[in-house]
């Protein structure tokens, strides 16, 4: 199989505000990956974006499994 360069992907994280997950955005989205980061808390998605990106687009948000 062939694998494109990072910066020319889009990687889904589950789980993305906090811990691992958080940490593979950072690191994906520092190498120039654009990423989709699914989290069930709206405010640390929202910081999350802000620290990966930095003013730059890459990462977008989503919030996933809202009932409970």
């Amino acid at each position: 199989m062939r694998h494109e360069q990072l910066d020319q992907q889009v990687i889904v994280v589950m789980g993305a505000s906090s811990g691992i997950g958080r940490a593979t955005v950072l690191a994906a989205s520092a190498a120039g990956a654009r990423v989709v980061a699914a989290a069930r808390g709206e405010e640390g998605l929202r910081s999350l974006a802000d620290e990966a990106a930095e003013g730059d687009d890459r990462v977008r948000g989503v919030v996933t499994n809202t009932h409970r």
